[in-house]
């Protein structure tokens, strides 16, 4: 589970969080995983065992996770992060950081100059590479920070009792042997109703789109007329749609009148056997109502010039306004009255708080809630 969240984890396109803008964790805690690498009960062991380091020892330590370092090289991240929240007491700078670039499979660690005498550069490197390495490149990120944390503690305070670290990853089962004679076909029928939705939707998507264009141009019949036929009034055999360019053709000079003003959308129909043709107008053609069907050559042809409204909508009642049209055929001038719906209130966004800790989206205050400390660079890196 945690491999292919770490996976998409690093795939996904984001941009890079500016150190002055990542949340401190303080003084909640001691972990801020904006890059999502930790579960509940991991960060709660490591924000445990950090606590612990500080009230035994004083010594401050921190971890954060972050997408990437963006333009920035990682190591001048971390200590531009270091200072800006002052890990460690001012004065002794005994602070440590660790930091995980995710996006640029990087970490790094950062020591003030008072804990770098007792965590080594040379101590951090080997750390990282036996400790945090390997488990990132098996897409343990969560195995592999508590594990580096565990290290760290361990040197930054030798009187401590060392920390379990966390069980080695085991190995993948040996595949289960291959099935013999009836199984290889009860196989092969599970696999295919696993995956025939799968071949069904590939073909769908394949062939859909030209045969929705190839509707849209008039081609093949109307599927109206597949499942719900209409019998001639004559003859009483099937009418069918006509449709493409031959409906154009037998639309009469009113009708295409009455469609070009947007009034009105026509389904011609024409019989099988007599030869008949049958016209009805399309439900829902005239939503909006902007034309009228004009009270003296009675075609839908009243455009509508202006809209004056005679009570204006509020959010607890409807509006009246009167339509002015006028015919395009005879010039006939008219006016109707309609009705105008409520006012809909715009839903309001709510500001949410988020902790500081923990994948935080609040920008980072000027000092991160520590003791003043600062680091002159020292520390160690590495990439998996």
């Amino acid at each position: 589970m945690r491999s292919w969240l770490l996976a998409l984890l690093l795939c996904a396109p984001c941009a890079a969080l500016p150190y002055d803008q990542v949340p401190s964790p303080r003084p909640g805690g001691w972990v801020t995983d904006q890059a999502h690498m930790l579960d509940p009960s991991t960060l709660g062991r490591i924000n445990h065992m950090l606590d612990q380091l500080q009230r035994s020892t004083q010594t401050e330590c921190a971890l954060v996770t972050v997408d990437s370092a963006g333009a920035m090289n990682p190591k001048t991240y971390a200590t531009a992060l270091f200072n800006r929240w002052g890990i460690g007491r001012a004065g002794h700078n005994d602070g440590a950081l660790m930091i995980v670039f995710a996006r640029d499979r990087r970490v790094e660690i950062e020591t003030g100059e008072s804990a770098r005498r007792q965590l080594t550069d040379d101590e951090a490197a080997r750390l990282l590479r036996t400790e945090v390495v390997p488990r990132m490149r098996q897409n343990q990120p969560a195995q592999a920070l508590e594990a580096g944390i565990n290290s760290m503690l361990h040197e930054l305070d030798p009187a401590a009792p060392a920390a379990v670290p966390p069980p080695p990853p085991r190995r993948p089962p040996f595949p289960p042997e291959q099935p013999k004679g009836a199984l290889h076909y009860l196989l092969a029928a599970c696999l295919f109703l696993i995956f025939s939705p799968f071949l069904l939707l590939a073909t769908m998507m394949f062939w859909l789109p030209p045969l929705l264009v190839a509707y849209a141009l008039g081609w093949g019949p109307d599927l109206r007329d597949v499942f719900s036929a209409t019998r001639c009034a004559e003859c009483n055999k099937k009418m069918k749609t006509v449709r493409g360019s031959r409906r154009r053709r037998l639309l009469s000079a009113d009708q295409a009148d009455e469609e070009k003003a947007g009034g009105v959308l026509y389904r011609l129909l024409q019989c099988s056997g007599c030869g008949r043709l049958d016209s009805k107008p399309e439900p829902f053609s005239n939503l909006r109502r902007t034309v009228y069907e004009c009270p003296k050559c009675h075609l839908r042809l009243g455009k509508v010039a202006r809209q004056e409204i005679q009570q204006a909508s509020t959010y607890n009642r409807g509006g009246l306004a009167t339509d002015h049209a006028a015919c395009l055929r005879c010039g006939l001038e008219w006016t109707h009255q309609v009705n105008l719906p409520m006012l809909v209130a715009a839903a309001s966004s709510s500001s949410s708080d988020w902790s500081s800790s923990g994948g935080s989206s609040s920008s980072g205050d000027s000092g991160g809630g520590f003791s003043g400390g600062s680091s002159d660079g020292g520390g160690s890196g590495a990439s998996w």
